[in-house]
């Protein structure tokens, strides 16, 4: 019986993973201003996350040479799943996020400022509660 039950357990958790992989799609929602090199530093660690399908940057009216910085290093970056979007006026920080978030296609969004760091262990606990949720309701 315990082993059987020992079975049954290990099967399960390798097809919530199984599930889990295939299951959560993420956007990045970020924004910025006048910080290039932070902006890249708070995604590039989870970059090739599979998870994260999309992150678009929106930029609230940088300095030119601040926000050609900012498009030089995604470029550099090589990435088909980043967006950078630019205000052409500075719209502050509240109707940025909302810009940013409403550019997603994903039905989660990870928001982020771009002096926050984003690592795996953060898209790890992220996934194990909404598949979570998803299971148990």
């Amino acid at each position: 019986m315990t082993i059987n039950y020992l079975l049954f357990d290990f099967i399960l958790l390798d097809l919530q993973h199984q599930i889990k992989k295939t299951f959560l799609q993420l956007s990045l929602a970020i924004t910025t201003h006048n910080r290039p090199q932070m902006t890249i530093k708070s995604f590039e660690k989870v970059l090739d996350d599979s998870r994260i399908t999309e992150i678009i940057i929106v930029d609230d009216a940088s300095e030119t040479d601040q926000y050609e910085e900012l498009r030089r290093l995604v470029k550099e970056l090589n990435s088909d799943k980043i967006l950078v979007i630019r205000n052409e006026t500075n719209i502050g920080m509240s109707l940025n996020k909302f810009t940013a978030i409403s550019r997603c296609s994903n039905d989660w969004v990870i928001i982020l400022d771009s002096d926050n760091v984003l690592d795996t262990n953060y898209l790890d606990a992220f996934d194990s509660c909404i598949f979570d949720v998803a299971i148990n309701h």
